[in-house]
């Protein structure tokens, strides 16, 4: 087996066809208002990725973007993933920081440039090729933003279905740039939780595939992606330090686990220091972080100028 899902909260494991979002165990304990328990992680077979993702193989790659990178990623097939490319997104030099900041190294992963305009297209991609191996028709996610646009985006590639749930409040600009794409929006008279509520029932009522950051296991292995690529363009070393913009943490856990990945198939022996930034407004995880909490405590009216 290339890989198994393992719960972060009891570390059960499951095979990929005996779960599709949280584990089992640990959701019985759900409470309301608490951060979701039992978020599955990736965990691949090394005694498999070590003989199969190798410098030299990845050398000889046909491809340059995220499918070069198909034996790290768990999907079967690599025709599932979309057509629109991901990545590689330039490393940016950026001398007037690095002279104001003092950092002679200092880089900026521009990504920009992906097909919809965000870093949230590493995940997308993913989940829709996942979707398309399980054979669903519908895709569902709760955003207001990037999230859905990257998903509608590259589910239009495929002619796959979208049913988006998005607080009514949001933007204008934001959801004209969803349904651009074709994406079915349902306005919900509430807040961003109440869609994400909305957008798991739907998806246990009807079958839909849901995209939701963290209760998917696999938007993570969508993210590291970007990991992968500042390996490779630094000419295969691990930067001392990045910084990740933070929303609930999933690119900062999946820029991570990127980094993880190649030092358990032996390719780096460090990991570098992560830093988390987050508006003043919306700060749950640094403020878990600088009072020592061992688990993060969700804001009850989060905001940003965002």
């Amino acid at each position: 087996m290339k890989y198994e899902l393992v719960c972060t909260d009891c570390n059960k494991r499951y095979q990929p066809d005996q779960v599709d979002y949280l584990c089992p165990a640990c959701t019985k304990n759900q409470k309301n208002e608490e951060v979701m328990r039992g978020v599955l992680r990736v965990v691949y077979n090394p005694a498999v990725t070590r003989t199969l993702f190798t410098m030299e193989e990845l050398k000889r790659s046909p491809f340059t973007d995220h499918r070069r990178y198909m034996e790290l990623l768990p999907i079967d097939r690599v025709v599932s993933l979309p057509p629109l490319h991901v990545g590689p997104t330039p490393l940016e030099s950026v001398p007037c920081l690095r002279d104001q900041l003092g950092f002679a190294k200092l880089y900026i992963k521009n990504d920009t440039g992906l097909p919809t305009g965000s870093f949230k297209d590493r995940a997308s991609s993913l989940v829709v090729a996942k979707a398309l191996e399980l054979k669903k028709d519908i895709v569902t996610t709760a955003s207001t933003g990037n999230a859905a646009t990257a998903l509608a985006g590259m589910s239009a590639s495929v002619g796959l279905e979208n049913i988006i749930f998005v607080p009514a409040s949001a933007p204008k600009a934001k959801l004209t740039q969803i349904a651009m794409f074709g994406a079915t929006l349902i306005p919900v008279d509430g807040t961003y939780d109440d869609a994400f509520r909305l957008s798991i029932e739907a998806t246990e009522k009807y079958g839909w595939y849901n995209r939701n950051t963290a209760y998917n296991p696999y938007t993570v292995e969508g993210k590291k992606t970007a990991a992968l690529e500042i390996w490779e363009q630094l000419s295969y070393q691990i930067p001392d330090k990045v910084i990740v913009p933070t929303g609930d943490g999933v690119i900062l856990a999946g820029t991570y686990k990127g980094f993880c990945d190649l030092m358990e198939i032996g390719l780096t022996d460090k990991i570098p220091q992560m830093i988390p930034v987050q508006a003043e407004g919306s700060s749950a995880i640094i403020q878990a972080l600088e009072s020592g909490a061992n688990h993060v405590s969700p804001l009850s009216r989060a905001t940003t100028i965002a």
